[in-house]
């Protein structure tokens, strides 16, 4: 009833204007006992109609000639140098629809480079005409800065359209008011479902029903604005907002895990953990050719047995380092001892924090999908397609020894120079790709650079947690309290610089809670880089327990664990462009850039994904990309695999320079099994024109923010779609004829029969058959005792030209 009630509106008039342009839609309909019972005027014509409103409203580049383009582009090209004259060369233009397509031009060229200051002069030097342009740009702007305070997301509408609007209409609307859009109601039968479920299905294959259209947005619109607009189109029966708070059954459902206390993870959410591993996830088959990430964890050794760890360490790499010494320059003079770890070795026992290794080691990569316990950020991989347990495994490095301290009066868990300095080494030279070391202190050691320097120079990231200040004590060594029963903290402590974090070649961890507030003893200098949560961190402990814990140490390994993941995805990528993407798609805190509290900002491992993803899509594209012809009228292409791409988008064109269409996206899920000889994508694309050449290029598609990012175009391929040659050639001959057979060709309108006297002599053609369905022909010209051959090929007539297919084989036989 809501569009049938709209008509009847429209009954009376609807006028928009827009600029000088003015538009009028009219329908009729008559009404019986309060229901419409038909529409005089259908949506068709004004599907139409909303079309030619648009096209005058929302002008691209394509509506207009050589010599308005011309102008257009010296405004642009003037805009990259000197904002107030492109701008004034932009008022000299006089025709509305070129100064609105220009004015856009430039304006997306700003707003899509935070181009600030350029901004300003631009529109403090555009005529009037501009504003409502300006103030539009802004507002769409406004919102996109305030998403994080929205129920739904920004640059994006949901539209529905009526049911006899086609797709051909919808791309003409919806790419005037987006960039790009998406169907969404796709009602496609799987015509290989069971019987009972297919028909089922196609009871309502009769029934009409609305298209729902997700169009995303431009930088000129704010999703208000865009519902303005999509409100006023007849062929439009609604629009919402895509709202965003429908909240999740439960974290483990949006990991797709079943461990048990997956819920007490909040951090995994606060560090986009799931756009991370939905990225991961959603690649193609190349992605599980993914290369597997060993995490060194030089720490008080890990719980070996723990069931979330016990699948997840390296047991022929995990060693215990100790007995190591220093000079006075902290550089080791004696060697430490290295021994296998096991369980009796396997962490430090009763002391403070000896269960330190074990909790940073299960942030990293405790087993996932094991319907017991929490899951490692790095553990992504299902068991069904890793046949072990995830693409992340631990080398667990015990190189603390157990001390008594008498300013805490208990035994507790420390470490010496050499034996960290040994375990870099070690980890280095045995295949570690990411090194995690939540320990430290304010002694530098040049041998502490020395080692990472040979790390780093062996493609190994090194993450360090950048330390935790201290409480108040008293003389004794016990800590003080305040009025309130709340302990003071020991400001000297915390702006102090922390070793090895502080180091060239480190990534300086901080520690921030779960509202992104720096820790209380967070330690904060021109060293740190980027921030992770730390606080109440509830993961792996001893005994197969679990607990929370709350520190820099805890924060560290979050940001290791995301290093692994994109080491995994592309192991040529080198430690300092992992480092500049993890701090470069870092969500910033407090002040602006980066400051000394929690450096480029909290870690969004998701957009950590994303960016390398585009970043690598961007310098390729689908390879062997090749069309074959399947009959008159369809084409198969092929191609192979993009590693780390989530969809391939193809275009098609009936002229190899001329504009393409897009007309099938394909998920990267939905591979075939791979063969050199045809790709391992296809798509058929049928309903094609024979005899018409068509041209297609294909390009790869990852998710990135709230829109897409994509890779180069394959070389443009083309076909020619023509009849199948006829097969079966049957030569039967009786007293003076010859009867020639073949298979029925699909497609054809007719055959041609063609005739010689040797097998390699001029062949004549003896006869035309107009029918497709006739697949013989008499022959009675022929002699007694001379042999003949024969071949024959299709035809058909699309535009009343005949296209032939290839002849058939050649068949010889003497006639009788």
């Amino acid at each position: 009833m809501g569009r049938l009630k709209r008509s009847c509106a429209l009954f009376l008039s609807l006028t928009l204007t827009a600029g000088n342009v003015s538009y009028a839609a009219e329908e009729s309909v008559i009404w019986q006992g309060g229901e419409a019972v038909e529409e005089v005027q259908g949506v068709k014509e004004l599907a139409a109609s909303d079309i030619t409103l648009l096209e005058e409203m929302l002008p691209v580049r394509k509506d207009f000639s050589r010599s308005e383009e011309r102008m257009m582009e010296n405004v642009i090209a003037e805009a990259a140098d000197d904002a107030a004259l492109a701008a004034e060369q932009l008022n000299e233009i006089t025709d509305e629809k070129v100064y609105d397509a220009a004015l856009h031009e430039v304006l997306d060229k700003y707003y899509e480079e935070n181009l600030e200051g350029q901004i300003e002069q631009f529109a403090e030097a555009t005529d009037e005409r501009a504003q409502e342009t300006l103030k539009e740009y802004e507002e769409a702007k406004e919102e996109r800065d305030n998403r994080a305070n929205l129920d739904y997301e920004t640059g994006e509408v949901l539209v529905t359209f009526d049911s006899s609007v086609t797709d051909e209409e919808i791309g003409a609307m919806a790419n005037r008011i987006g960039v790009y859009y998406e169907i969404l109601s796709d009602f496609t039968i799987d015509e290989t479902l069971p019987e009972e479920k297919l028909k089922r299905l196609k009871e309502s294959e009769g029934q009409e029903f609305p298209k729902i259209v997700s169009i995303h947005l431009g930088l000129d619109k704010s999703v208000g604005r865009a519902e303005e607009i999509l409100q006023e189109l007849s062929s439009v029966e609604d629009t919402s907002k895509n709202y965003t708070d429908i909240e999740p059954d439960s974290l483990a459902s949006v990991l797709g895990v079943n461990d048990t206390h997956v819920g007490e993870q909040k951090y995994l959410e606060q560090i986009n953990l799931p756009a991370a591993w939905e990225a991961w996830n959603e690649a193609g088959q190349e992605a599980y050719e993914f290369k597997e990430t060993w995490v060194a964890v030089i720490d008080t050794g890990m719980d070996i047995s723990h069931v979330d760890l016990k699948n997840v360490y390296l047991p022929d790499r995990s060693v215990v380092i100790t007995g190591g010494k220093v000079d006075e320059n902290n550089c080791v003079v004696t060697g430490s001892q290295i021994v296998p770890m096991n369980v009796s070795n396997c962490y430090v026992r009763n002391a403070y924090a000896d269960y330190h290794g074990t909790h940073v080691a299960g942030i990293i990569a405790a087993e996932a999908r094991n319907n017991k316990g929490v899951v490692g950020i790095a553990s992504i991989c299902e068991k069904e397609v890793d046949a072990m347990y995830g693409n992340c495994k631990i080398m667990g490095i015990n190189a603390a020894y157990r001390t008594w301290s008498e300013k805490d009066k208990r035994y507790t868990c420390m470490f010496n120079y050499a034996d960290v300095i040994t375990a870099i080494y070690y980890a280095t030279n045995n295949g570690a790709d990411v090194i995690n070391m939540s320990l430290g202190d304010q002694n530098n050691s040049p041998c502490y650079q020395k080692a990472i320097d040979y790390a780093h120079a062996n493609n190994v990231v090194v993450c360090a947690s950048a330390g935790n200040g201290d409480y108040k004590r008293d003389a004794k060594g016990d800590y003080i309290k305040d009025a309130n029963g709340n302990y003071i903290i020991d400001a000297t402590t915390l702006n102090v610089t922390n070793y090895p974090a502080a180091c060239n070649h480190v990534i300086s961890v901080a520690n921030v809670d779960s509202s992104n507030q720096r820790g209380e003893l967070s330690i904060y200098n021109k060293f740190v880089d980027i921030a992770a949560p730390g606080t109440d961190i509830y993961n792996c402990v001893l005994n197969g327990d679990y607990y929370k814990h709350s520190g820099t140490s805890m924060a560290a390994p979050v940001v290791s664990a995301a290093a692994a993941i994109l080491c995994s995805m592309y192991p040529e990528t080198t430690p300092d462009e992992i480092e500049e993407i993890l701090t470069k798609t870092a969500t910033d805190l407090g002040t602006p850039g980066k400051d000394i509290y929690t450096g480029s900002g909290l870690l969004n491992v998701g957009l950590a994904v994303q960016t390398l993803k585009t970043r690598r899509l961007s310098k390729t594209y689908p390879q062997k990309a090749a069309v074959k012809c399947v009959d008159y009228q369809a084409a198969k292409l092929g191609w192979d695999a993009v590693p780390w791409a989530e969809r391939y988008v193809i275009f098609r064109s009936t002229s190899a320079n001329g504009e393409y269409t897009k007309i099938k996206s394909i998920h990267a899920l939905d591979w075939y099994t791979y063969t050199s000889s045809f790709g391992r994508y296809r798509f058929t694309d049928k309903g094609l024109a024979t005899g018409t050449t068509y041209y297609y290029k294909i390009r790869a598609v990852c998710a990135y923010q709230s829109g897409f990012s994509h890779s180069q175009y394959c070389p443009v391929i083309s076909i020619k779609c023509t009849l199948n040659a006829p097969t079966g050639l049957t030569l039967t001959p009786t007293t003076g004829k010859m009867k020639v057979s073949w298979a029925k060709v699909n497609g054809a309108e007719g055959y041609q029969i063609w005739r010689a006297d040797t097998k390699t002599g001029t062949y004549k053609r003896i006869h035309t058959l107009t029918s497709g369905a006739t697949v013989s022909y008499d022959d009675t010209t022929v002699k007694a005792g001379k042999t003949y051959y024969y071949k024959v090929r299709a035809y058909r007539k699309p535009n009343g030209t005949a296209v032939f297919s290839e002849y058939s084989g050649i068949v010889g036989k003497k006639a009788k």
